[in-house]
């Protein structure tokens, strides 16, 4: 029988953030050697500094790209043939790209959803074919600011990002750099959708691909915390390349002439790197691989059956979360689950910051991490990952919701909750991204009745009133109007074991004793109905305040020096009140 011809790999290389292909030269040309007969596809793409393209643009072109090389195979091949490999290398930036391309070619699943911009759905017929993966100095967590840049490039990224916010103040898009810095979307939906994609590939009979981190031993960009994904890069290969920063890693060629002994030596060293990185198997990767990532495998928990969230919301010291989640986590063992508990806080969280969006997406992002981390910690209880938010909690989740479509939990309890009350929980719930939830209003929460529901009024911003009205889209049987007492009325010990009974059980007890709904006194529907007026008549109120006290002051004794330093101070006790308030 004639043996069956092997045809040279589809090896495709993706440049990083502000380079060009010409980079890239030295590494297609051991790729050529590596393999005889390949002809590695280099695709290039403008990314300038202040590019405001989306990444999941770049990957729509990318899977087009590699459709084109695959239907090229099948017009040339002969069906004695065997399929060939397929091999993609990304550098910096380009890793994330190539991460997540090779996540969109498995196709999207009931858990592992794609953003809106992602134009493929469908597994691709080569995803089966990609048998490794490698990055090149790769930022896996995404880029961010650390202490460990020395002075000249801290200054130059710092000058670099506040252009950045210059040019994006005048801009309607995001630039690119700011769409891949760590905890942003792109990166935090990548993390998410690859831990799901691992789980998911042997079930669709889609191999998993060899990945390869190759790590600059001397990396003066990307910091080990960003270069190295713990979470959903635990099954990756790390080989370091030594004498390699994040640029010069691609300086293989040691026939330039003029180069120093030293330098050649340097060059050998990165290439037999990047050479076995391409040709050898998974066990003699293993033995070269001198970066460990034993913190995931110690931590990881097989024996947990469910995760429950607590989070806690503004102006909230949050010392009954822990408690409650020790409360559930008790009534879940007597029904035989084994849970296990997420009670971290982001710290105090006054009203200011609470009203300000940056601070609020920060937060946010905090939630995703912590989600990333239990998602891949407790891998049999990543179906079973239940929510309790009170007040800002509950806006964190909801914000999670709409821009991680990859996030999903099963019981979700809200108390004060200050997301606007036609947030879309049935289309959620539709889309098996929650499957039980219920509402918990107060009669007396004035705090979401005067401040979230006066914003809800307006368009620009994304806070409203659920927690004091009830949610339009959620049925009747699923909300409690009202609890009797204020914001914090849901936290409260006395509700502790029913809220336990819903997450494990997924709905109240027949005779949930504790859950006895009351009437809203006629006041507080007056300030409900009235808002945004009770919080604008504060605000006037501090206004007129401020304008008495400088007309008030006698010209004989204060002059305009002093009349404007005692206003500045009026200013900065009114500004510290509502900074702790």
């Amino acid at each position: 029988m004639e043996k069956q011809k092997v045809s040279p790999p589809i090896v495709l290389i993706i440049h990083g953030f502000a380079s060009h292909k010409e980079k890239y030269a030295e590494l297609k040309e051991i790729v050529e050697k590596s393999y005889p007969g390949c002809d590695p596809i280099i695709p290039y793409f403008p990314l300038p500094l202040f590019s405001t393209i989306q990444p999941n643009k770049i990957v729509n072109d990318l899977l087009q790209v590699l459709d084109k090389a695959w239907k090229e195979y099948l017009l040339i091949s002969y069906p004695e043939d065997l399929p060939p490999e397929i091999i993609i290398v990304g550098h910096s930036a380009g890793c994330l790209l190539a991460r997540k391309l090779y996540i969109v070619a498995c196709g999207e699943t009931e858990n592992c959803l794609f953003e809106h911009d992602v134009n493929n759905k469908q597994p691709k017929e080569w995803a089966k074919h990609v048998s490794r993966i490698i990055l090149l100095a790769g930022v896996n967590n995404g880029w961010t600011t650390t202490h460990h840049l020395n002075n000249k490039k801290a200054i130059s990224i710092g000058i670099g990002i506040l252009l950045g916010h210059i040019v994006e103040f005048f801009s309607p898009k995001k630039l690119f750099a700011f769409q891949i810095r760590k905890g942003s979307p792109f990166i935090s939906n990548l993390r998410l959708q690859w831990i799901w994609m691992k789980k998911e590939s042997k079930a669709r009979n889609i191999p998993e691909p060899l990945t390869i981190q190759l790590l600059g031993t001397i990396d003066d960009i990307v910091p080990p915390d960003n270069n190295i994904d713990i979470y959903s890069g635990s099954n990756f290969i790390y080989l370091e390349v030594p004498n390699s920063g994040h640029i010069n890693i691609l300086e293989l060629n040691d026939s330039i002439k003029g180069l120093s002994n030293d330098e050649i030596e340097k060059r050998n060293l990165r290439a037999a790197v990047v050479k076995n990185a391409l040709l050898k198997n998974r066990n003699e990767l293993l033995e070269e691989q001198k970066v460990t990532v034993g913190e995931i495998s110690a931590k990881e928990q097989s024996d947990i059956t469910d995760v429950v969230f607590v989070i806690h919301g503004i102006r909230d010291t949050a010392y009954w979360t822990e408690k409650m989640a020790n409360r559930i986590k008790a009534y879940g063992y007597t029904q035989g689950r084994k849970f296990a508990t997420e009670t971290s806080s982001y710290g105090y969280f006054s009203m200011l910051q609470f009203l300000l969006l940056g601070r609020r997406t920060a937060k946010m992002e905090w939630l995703v991490d912590q989600y990333i981390e239990n998602l891949a910690l407790y891998p049999n209880a990543q179906d079973n990952f239940s929510f309790f938010g009170h007040s800002n909690g509950t806006y964190l989740l909801a914000a999670a919701f709409k821009k991680y479509p990859a996030i999903k939990f099963k019981n979700v309890v809200l108390a004060g909750s200050v997301v606007q009350k036609s947030f879309a929980w049935d289309n959620l719930k539709n889309q098996k991204r929650i499957t039980n939830y219920f509402n918990l209003t107060a009669t007396d929460d004035w705090v979401v009745g005067i401040f979230p529901k006066a914003f809800e009024k307006l368009p620009f911003i994304d806070l409203g009133s659920g927690g004091f009205d009830g949610f339009r889209n959620m049925p009747a049987n699923s909300q409690l109007k009202y609890l009797k007492g204020g914001h914090g009325e849901g936290t409260t010990e006395k509700y502790w074991n029913e809220i336990a009974y819903f997450m494990v059980h997924g709905n109240v007890t027949n005779n949930a004793s504790a859950f006895v709904p009351f009437k809203r006194p006629l006041f507080w529907k007056i300030i409900g109905f009235l808002a945004p007026i009770p919080f604008l008549v504060g605000i006037s109120i501090l206004i007129v305040i401020g304008v008495f006290i400088f007309e008030w002051l006698p010209d004989s004794k204060f002059n305009l020096e002093n009349k404007i330093l005692i206003e500045l101070l009026y200013i900065y006790v009114i500004w510290k009140l509502i900074s702790k308030f």
